[in-house]
């Protein structure tokens, strides 16, 4: 069965562009996290390393025939990655305002 393994890097803008910082983390099955559906772009993803972050794009990386992740001989990839590229985020309600028919005067 192959496994679906995802990859964060948090971009964050300095003068002239962004900057790119690896968020993975490292353990024992590696340096990404495994997953079963990963984030799509626009979703908030509490990260343990970061707080919560937004997707803003994504990147599906499909193993080549015969690499390590695809042996010679088997059915289907070991593993399939995903590098998803993420900002900081406020959280789901950050654009909530206040209702003025409930505000108190």
């Amino acid at each position: 069965m192959t496994r679906l393994r995802c990859r964060f890097h948090l971009r964050e803008g300095v003068p002239g562009g962004f900057r790119y910082s690896n968020l993975d983390a490292t353990g024992a099955h590696g340096a990404a996290y495994p997953v079963t559906v990963p984030p799509s772009v626009g979703d908030i993803v509490s990260h343990p390393g970061a707080g919560q972050v937004e997707v803003v794009a994504r990147h599906w990386e499909l193993p080549e025939y015969g690499s390590r992740s695809f042996p010679r001989g088997a059915q289907e990839p070991q593993d399939v990655y995903v590098t998803l590229i993420v900002e900081r985020a406020q959280g789901v309600f950050r654009d909530e305002v206040e209702d003025p028919a409930t505000a108190e005067e």
